[in-house]
């Protein structure tokens, strides 16, 4: 019997979906536009693939949804977690509190107190103080009544979590097992400030990701589908139920990196610059770089809110009629290509056909059929992905076990997202010198990906 599998993507201005076969050729899609919920929407989508196109939903077997749900909470403040938030780190870290750089409305909004307390290691491991047990504990006393989860941050805890495993301990054991503690070691960045940002925004979207996944079921319920489901990530690979809820904030940016891998897989172009132009007067340009997205090097920021998450490199603009458009998109394809010097265009989007006159001259240019879903054909074709971030002294032996650790990480956490153990494979290593420190270290990235089982 045919599986089917059908992708959905659903963002602010649009949403599209689109239904695929095993050879992975498209045999149904539809583009509908928001309605006045989101719940709504999905249902709307749905209908209009599926019911639309006469498939049958006993066919489909896995479902994938990428969404701006997550973001669209951070911006409008509202579903959103209270979250206490523990530094381990003191005296060292007290020049910037917790979530001082974050939109004072966001703030409000997520912050159910927090605290620094004693504690944290060096880059190689070693303990910079013994951890504060009983400040943690007098803390969590503190925000028992006020906190629905709390966030533990400690300096180089992806090199040593000791401290941060002990603080989970120190919690549950004061306000119960079932209280959701977000750990920033298990986020992988580095920077301090930026992995305490993620761990936090991913602890107060865990409640939104619980409702994503509800109306995700009952939808395709209500479609007659029986079918595994997956989460979009924000690097262009998809993730399990049970991955989003350990890692709610990863489903941020995804949009974008869909747009990417679709674009991709429709031209056939491994290597090149990508455009994606909607009906809402709205262009992004990424880059393909082995047949997935160029991802930014420097930090992300999300809704003013600096953090360390994988997203692809996007530039995103709005583009005018005429003239304005050319130069616009001419501007940013050059931007484009400083960082990925390559001639090949690949258009996709709603408005593709129309934008693709004003960038013959530019160079070769691709305008794939079936583009308009290109987001939608990202999701389904995508692979689920892990990743680990690492730090060590940049001394052999250290490095080799560092690199052997970061591998294996890496490779679990790609499976627990959704991928073949059999076949999932370590795809990118990347060793970065930290020249800023005494002795100086290097930090290991190491990306993982594998087809979904």
């Amino acid at each position: 019997m045919t599986e089917l599998r059908l992708g959905l993507e659903i963002e602010h201005a649009r949403a599209e979906g689109v239904v695929l076969d095993e050879a992975n050729r498209v045999i149904a899609s539809s583009e509908v536009a928001p309605a006045e919920s989101w719940d709504g929407t999905l249902r709307d989508l749905l209908h209009a693939v599926v019911s639309g196109n006469d498939v049958d939903p006993r066919l489909i077997t896995r479902a994938v949804l990428g969404s701006t749900a997550a973001l669209d909470a951070i911006e409008q403040c509202s579903g959103l977690r209270r979250i206490a938030v523990l530094r381990i780190g003191r005296p060292l870290t007290l020049a910037i509190p917790p979530l001082a750089s974050w939109p004072p409305a966001l703030r409000r909004a997520v912050s159910a107190g927090d605290a620094i307390v004693g504690g944290g290691a060096e880059y190689d491991g070693a303990v910079i103080a013994p951890l504060e047990e009983g400040e943690i504990s007098r803390f969590a006393a503190k925000v028992a009544e006020s906190a629905d989860g709390v966030a533990v941050t400690s300096v180089f805890s992806p090199v040593a979590p000791d401290h941060e495993l002990e603080a989970a301990e120190i919690i549950h054991r004061e306000l119960g097992a079932s209280v959701p503690v977000s750990l920033s070691h298990e986020l992988g960045t580095m920077g301090l400030l930026e992995r305490e940002n993620a761990t936090v925004l991913s602890a107060t979207l865990l409640g939104v990701v619980e409702q994503l996944l509800e109306s995700f079921g009952e939808a395709l319920e209500n479609q007659l589908i029986n079918a595994e489901l997956f989460l979009a990530q924000g690097d262009g690979t998809v993730m399990t139920p049970e991955h989003a809820l350990r890692f709610p904030a990863y489903m941020l940016g995804s949009g974008p990196a869909s747009a990417i891998r679709g674009a991709a897989w429709l031209s056939g172009v491994m290597d090149g610059v990508t455009l994606e132009v909607n009906g809402a007067r709205r262009a992004s340009v990424g880059a393909l770089v082995n047949g997935r997205p160029y991802e930014r090097a420097t930090p992300t920021e999300i809704a003013g809110i600096r953090s360390g998450f994988r997203v692809p490199d996007v530039v995103t603009l709005s583009i005018g009629d005429g003239e304005e458009t050319r130069e616009t998109l001419v501007a940013a394809l050059a931007t484009a290509r400083r960082v990925q010097p390559l001639p090949m265009l690949v258009i996709v989007g709603s408005g593709a056909s129309a934008a693709a006159e004003y960038c013959m001259a530019v160079g070769e240019t691709i305008v794939p059929g079936d583009g308009d879903v290109a987001r939608a054909i990202g999701l389904v074709i995508a692979p689920a992905g892990g990743h680990a971030d690492r730090v060590c002294a940049n001394r052999a032996s250290v490095r080799a076990t560092t690199m052997e650790a970061a591998r294996a990480d890496a490779i679990t956490r790609a499976i627990h997202a959704g991928a073949d153990p059999v076949k999932v494979q370590v795809v990118e290593v990347e060793e970065i010198p930290l020249t800023y420190l005494l002795d100086p270290p290097i930090r290991i990235i190491v990306r993982a990906i594998g087809p979904r089982i």
